[in-house]
């Protein structure tokens, strides 16, 4: 999973990769399945 810069292609250098955690986390979230903690992330 990879932030990307909203004003670039998606391709280019400017994207940043996310820690596991806060990977894992954050599809927690987005699955309903999250606690604050994963919120937070």
């Amino acid at each position: 999973m990879w932030l990307i810069d909203r004003h670039s292609d998606g391709l280019a250098a400017r994207r940043v990769a996310l820690p596991p955690l806060v990977r894992e986390a954050l599809v927690r979230w987005y699955e309903g399945v999250g606690n604050h903690h994963d919120e937070e992330a």
